[in-house]
């Protein structure tokens, strides 16, 4: 998810104005912080483990 999410960002503001790509920024961010994924991550930080994902 969080690599789809830096190629949309990449893609978007290369066309884009630096606040419409900020924008588009912040929603991306958002929604990958939200993501299952970004739970597992922080629970696996937090407990110093390895993290697996399963790319939700």
């Amino acid at each position: 998810m969080a690599y789809g999410a830096i190629k949309e960002s990449l893609a978007y503001g290369a066309s884009h104005s630096l606040v419409d790509a900020l924008a588009k920024e912040d929603e991306l961010q958002t929604l990958a912080g939200s993501s299952a994924d970004h739970w597992i991550a922080v629970q696996a930080f937090l407990a110093k483990e390895k993290p697996k994902y399963t790319g939700a």
